[in-house]
């Protein structure tokens, strides 16, 4: 289950770096970058 959710995040993420401005992009990659480490951490933990 949290595979799919990464891949559909990432998708995402890819998806608004070609359709919108850097500014939203840079936005939504330190998003990605927090659900990263948390992701990490429940796996670790």
């Amino acid at each position: 289950m949290e595979t799919i959710a990464v891949v559909v995040i990432a998708v995402i993420g890819i998806w608004f770096l070609f359709r919108q401005p850097l500014k939203l992009v840079s936005f939504f990659v330190k998003i990605g970058f927090v659900l990263f480490l948390g992701f990490l951490a429940i796996t670790l933990l």
